[in-house]
């Protein structure tokens, strides 16, 4: 009766051995990228490493390709410029905004389409999508950076940005 129970196979059990196999081939190569990089004087990014392993190990398991041999990293550099349309937000208090007077209960819809598009913000090809912009771009994770508006801002902010940090550094507590 007993040797039924010990037979049971959960119906995930095959997405986990498969998880396991692509984990341990991605940390077999990201250790000969960190051993062929520590022979070398030059300086190691851990972080954009670390971040190509989980995206890696994640695709190749929902997708059945590696992130970082489909162009993942231009993508994961760069700003993704699709976004939903905010809900509408209420006044309530009378606002002037540049000269006008916008009087309380007035809905308000922010054209986060025209933010991404402004010249003045990104240059004259800011309709290109040009992930190499963001290459050197210091991005503040914390909101404040309006050119980022689709992430969020202040209390309604992506809390995405929170579980990048803590997916690194799972990520390198799980390679240590």
């Amino acid at each position: 009766m007993h040797a039924e129970y010990l037979r049971y196979e959960s119906p995930y059990q095959q997405n986990d051995s498969i998880l396991r196999e692509y984990r341990a081939e991605e940390i077999n190569l990201l250790m000969g990228k960190l051993e062929k990089a520590s022979s070398s004087s030059s300086p190691v990014n851990l972080s954009k490493l670390f971040i190509s392993f989980s995206n890696d190990v994640i695709t190749r398991v929902v997708l059945g390709k590696k992130y970082s041999t489909e162009g993942g990293e231009y993508i994961s550099q760069s700003v993704v410029r699709k976004f939903t349309e905010g809900a509408p937000r209420q006044l309530s208090d009378v606002v002037k905004v540049h000269g006008y007077d916008i009087a309380a209960g007035t809905q308000v819809l922010i054209n986060i389409w025209a933010i991404q598009r402004d010249v003045s913000a990104w240059g004259q090809d800011a309709e290109e999508l040009r992930p190499g912009r963001h290459l050197d771009t210091v991005v503040d994770l914390q909101g404040q950076n309006l050119k980022f508006i689709p992430f969020g801002s202040g209390r309604r902010q992506c809390p995405g940005s929170g579980y990048v940090v803590a997916l690194v550094e799972v990520t390198l507590a799980n390679l240590v």
